[in-house]
């Protein structure tokens, strides 16, 4: 397992990738389902390692908001982590934890925030009186860390400075303090989202550093059924509390499909920041294809800003038992077998038949797909191939793929068993 061997330097509330690739040629192709990942950091300060996320079995925990692994990317061996958004109080040793059972394999990363200087000088013009000395002082500050150099030039004047100094230093943290911070947003997938029928699928989002507390947040379901923006949600924050505050909800009452969880978080300096959670509970009676369209409202923002998933709902399809057309076979004799294939969507499928792990290309006849009056759009249709079984086909399984855009290959078999004997059929069962 590789991950970059120098130490890796970000800048303060820049967005960072720290890299562990287990197979760099990317040629595997992992069960993730197996796989466990956990990152941890231990910081510069401390010998104590805090937990930051953690995979495992399908389930994505962090510990830290916004932190998230690729799991496109984790089929091919690559465990990067992803933190948006960085502070100065996460640089230190990171490290990345893969358990592919039995085995388990560690590497350590160095990460070190640093922040530039900013200048805050003071006024400019000054009165002067004759045969005195008056200074102007340029004073360094908010950069990280400590040892970077840093050159200030101060001119010794003779006079009572000090009280200019404090004013000066006072006006600069009552600005600092009121000044308002336009919100960030993260990123939302990029690619079409499939959502299978009657099943969850959790969205992860963060709004990171703004400030005053004071923001609007709203979603919108936009289907290809509708010209207009169908709002679900439009949340406010409340109050001026400084502790986490989660909030879970139901959108807008009659969208049971629609379930938010936000956490409010007080940062430092008066700024704030949200990590969200949106699940949604497709349904294809609700909608077969939409646009999700998040949006941010904040009074330091000119334009809201706006993110938008593209969901696409599937149902995977069931296939029922092959059925041969001979109860008993004979060597040459031509044969037709039979599987239905039911409670899929969209309409399009993939159809194919294997011997054991050879596809064949022989005599393959699908009818048109059709919906099921008593399924709503769920569509079914049947599929045949017809073949002249020989004696080196005893025992061999004889398997119907069938597979929807955006879904798993589902399989059922079919064993030839002695020429002349009823064969024996094969479980149902959905690919890995």
């Amino acid at each position: 397992m590789e991950m970059n061997g120098k130490a890796q330097m970000a800048s303060l509330n820049t967005n960072v990738t720290i890299p562990c690739i287990l197979y760099e040629s990317g040629s595997v192709t992992l069960n993730i389902s197996l796989i466990g990942v956990r990152w941890f950091l231990r910081r510069a300060d401390s010998d104590k390692e805090d937990k930051v996320f953690e995979y495992n079995g399908g389930k994505q925990t962090q510990f830290r908001p916004g932190a998230s692994i690729s799991l496109s990317r984790l089929k091919k061996g690559n465990a990067s982590l992803f933190l948006p958004f960085i502070q100065l109080q996460e640089g230190g040793e990171y490290r990345c934890e893969i358990i592919i059972p039995p085995t388990k394999e560690e590497r350590t990363s160095r990460v070190d925030v640093v922040a530039q200087p900013s200048s805050i000088p003071l006024p400019p013009e000054t009165e002067v009186e004759e045969k005195k000395v008056y200074i102007k002082n340029c004073t360094v500050a908010g950069f990280y860390p400590d040892s970077e150099l840093v050159k200030t030039t101060v001119l010794e004047i003779i006079g009572n400075i000090l009280p200019v100094i404090c004013i000066c230093f006072f006006v600069w943290i009552l600005v600092e303090f009121l000044r308002k911070v336009a919100p960030v947003l993260s990123l939302l997938p990029e690619t079409v989202q499939y959502l299978r029928h009657q099943e969850m699928k959790t969205f992860h989002f963060v709004i990171w550093d703004y400030r005053p507390k004071s923001l609007t947040l709203k979603l919108f379901l936009k289907t290809n059924s509708l010209n207009k923006k169908e709002l679900l949600l439009c949340w406010r924050t409340q109050g001026m509390e400084t502790e986490e505050k989660p909030e879970s909800m139901q959108l807008m009452g009659s969208q049971a499909e629609f379930t938010l969880h936000l956490v409010v978080q007080a940062l430092r300096y008066n700024v704030f920041g949200i990590s969200g959670h949106l699940t949604v509970a497709s349904d294809l009676s609700r909608f077969t294809e939409a646009d999700l369209l998040l949006q941010v409202e904040h009074s330091a923002l000119k334009i809201p800003l706006r993110r938008k998933i593209h969901l696409k709902v599937i149902a995977q399809p069931k296939l029922k038992k092959i059925r041969c057309s001979s109860v008993h076979l004979q060597p040459g004799e031509s044969v037709t077998l039979t599987c239905r294939i039911h409670s899929f969507f969209p309409r399009a499928v993939k159809v194919s038949w294997y011997k054991e792990d050879r596809l064949m290309l022989e005599d393959i006849k699908t009818s048109e797909a059709l919906e099921t009056l008593e399924d709503g759009l769920l569509c079914s249709c049947t599929t045949k191939l017809e073949f002249s079984p020989h004696m080196e086909d005893l025992g061999k399984k004889f398997i119907c793929k069938a597979e929807v855009e955006g879904g798993e290959p589902v399989e059922r078999h079919w064993v030839l068993g002695a020429l002349g004997e009823s064969p024996s059929n094969g479980d149902h069962r959905e690919s890995p």
